[in-house]
């Protein structure tokens, strides 16, 4: 990461994609980044109540937690999320 970076903890949906055809939606999911950039938590149907005591245990009491909105989500890096309806079905093909 870049300098000056810190860990922070992210609470609500994550999306990602486990393969070309294969989608994965985790509700309520704890998403834990060190320091480093390396993705050290990744927990789905996480309770809120808890997050404080992992966050101990993972050694990043002091990390900011966003708590995601309703409508809000994270995706992976790296990802071109913008598609128009026309595209859909070449998706993956260029």
């Amino acid at each position: 990461m870049a300098d000056g970076a810190r860990a922070r903890a992210f609470h609500g949906v994550v999306v990602h994609s486990t393969g070309r055809e294969e989608l994965t939606i985790l509700d309520n999911a704890l998403l834990a980044v060190d320091a480093s950039g390396r993705i050290v938590a990744l927990e789905p149907d996480f309770p809120t109540a808890r997050l404080a005591g992992r966050l101990a245990e993972l050694g990043l009491a002091q990390c900011p937690v966003t708590e995601l909105s309703r409508g809000q989500f994270l995706v992976p890096g790296f990802v071109d999320t913008h598609n128009h309806a026309t595209q859909w079905l070449h998706r993956g093909l260029g």
